[in-house]
């Protein structure tokens, strides 16, 4: 015998079944693995037996039919000794059954229940850009006529773009119409959980039921069931008597329907019955307008220009922008220094990341402003004082102290050797008229993406 397998004797019962579960693991697959070996336990090594504990004799019979000898093999394998699998049925699992009214007993409950949505996720706290329309009017239209025009909806998109916050706000909308109707919000994991949870306590009907009696069923991250034949399989025929029956189904996914291989034809076929809609990363203005709602929402007072900074640097998701939005104001409260770009800058170094590790050249700022304004780019060095120069000068100035690293003196130097209290000068007058006037807020927004689309290229 050799040192592994010394060793190997010397483990627990409990701790070898475990070895030999994931060393099968890959030739059974994880589903099967999840479904039919980690609910069991092993209970002890006598002799040339090696005794575990399962749920019901559904599970003996099956593990009996299809992993017995592997898993024979691999003890032997393991130990240098020939075992056999012997099974026990769990007593308490039987105890806990009555025998003439089976139903009574369900399986352990899972953290969502029918109708558990998130009370902050509405329509009314959606806010809707040019990246989201679409996928918002469809999700109201499903909210006002459900199981009609628009079944399923297919929503899809990157994380943190709002497809979950459309989802509750479908189901919210529904139960203000409907308050008895049957709405549940789960994600394909939970279910996937909630169908071994029944096939382990000998209780599919009850899943079934939960599931097929439904008025609305609001499922997010479908593609949890890609590699899962037997959760697909469930939830194909779970898809097709909610549909038959004229009951809602909304499906949230990281990728489009197409792109879901290999899961199989027919289910892709039926995930692309309804109303299939993308959501994408939010434009600037939408960003602006989420920091907004979102510091309205908690009550929280943020500068327009720092506003500003976190939307042109965060652009990937929303609870990015929330996330640090929350974190800055906690820094602020806690120490008492007072929100500015400088400190935003500082504190959201490393959620910036390759965002903001991107070099603006102040030499693009120069150029976008002068064609923007009509000026000549000689007039960004220039010493002249007429309005229709020096105003565009002031803003391009205003965003090289945003969007480039230099100091102010470096800026100065930059814009014709003006001087540091020149530069401080022109900055705080922009951000002046940036908290006073909402349409020249937006103009700053549409220059500041031009000229970081330019210089991204």
């Amino acid at each position: 015998m050799d040192k592994l397998n010394s060793e190997t004797l010397k483990l627990e019962p409990e701790a070898l079944w475990k070895e030999i579960v994931e060393s099968i693991r890959p030739e059974v697959g994880e589903e099967e693995a999840d479904l039919w070996l980690t609910g069991v336990r092993a209970l002890a090594i006598e002799q040339d037996q090696f005794i575990i504990e399962v749920p019901n004799k559904f599970f003996t019979d099956h593990i009996a039919a299809n992993f017995q000898t592997l898993i024979e093999t691999r003890l032997k394998k393991k130990s240098g000794s020939d075992y056999t699998l012997i099974y026990k049925v769990r007593k308490d699992i039987e105890n806990q059954i009555p025998v003439a009214d089976p139903v009574n007993v369900a399986p352990p409950q899972r953290k969502f229940e029918l109708t558990d949505l998130n009370p902050r996720y509405t329509f009314d706290s959606f806010v809707v850009g040019t990246s989201n329309r679409f996928a918002h009017a469809t999700a109201e239209a499903v909210a006002k006529k459900p199981g009609q025009q628009f079944n399923p909806y297919f929503i899809y998109g990157g994380v943190g773009l709002g497809k979950t916050h459309l989802m509750h706000s479908i189901g919210h909308a529904m139960k203000k119409v409907h308050p008895t109707a049957r709405v549940l919000y789960t994600t394909s994991e939970e279910f996937v959980n909630e169908y071994i949870d029944s096939l382990r306590y000998d209780k599919p009907d009850a899943f079934r039921n939960k599931f097929r009696n439904l008025d609305c069923l609001l499922i997010d991250d479908i593609q949890f069931l890609i590699g899962k034949g037997r959760s697909e399989e469930e939830f194909f025929y779970t898809f097709n008597s909610l549909y038959n029956s004229r009951k809602q189904i909304v499906v949230a996914s990281d990728r489009a329907p197409k792109e879901m291989a290999p899961l199989e034809k027919r289910l892709i076929s039926r995930l692309e019955f309804g109303v299939v809609s993308d959501i994408k990363a939010p434009d600037l203005e939408t960003r602006i307008a989420i920091l907004r709602k979102k510091a309205e929402a908690e009550r929280l007072t943020i500068p327009d220009d720092v506003t500003l900074y976190i939307a042109t640097a965060l652009k990937s998701n929303i609870r990015e922008l929330e996330g640090a939005l929350i974190r800055l104001t906690a820094f602020s409260s806690l120490t008492g220094v007072p929100l500015t770009v400088d400190v935003a800058r500082e504190q959201l170094r490393d959620t910036v990341g390759t965002d903001e590790s991107v070099t603006v050249r102040v030499e693009t700022i120069q150029r976008e402003i002068a064609d923007e304004w009509a000026i000549d780019l000689r007039d960004m060095k220039s010493r002249s004082r007429r309005r229709e120069v020096s105003f565009p000068r002031q803003i391009a100035m205003y965003l090289a102290t945003q969007l480039t690293d230099l100091s102010t003196p470096q800026i100065g130097k930059a814009f014709g050797g003006r001087d540091h209290s020149t530069v401080v000068h022109a900055r705080d007058r922009i951000k002046e008229l940036i908290e006073k006037d909402p349409y020249f807020v937006e103009k700053i927004n549409k220059s500041t993406e031009r000229i970081k689309t330019v210089d991204n290229q």
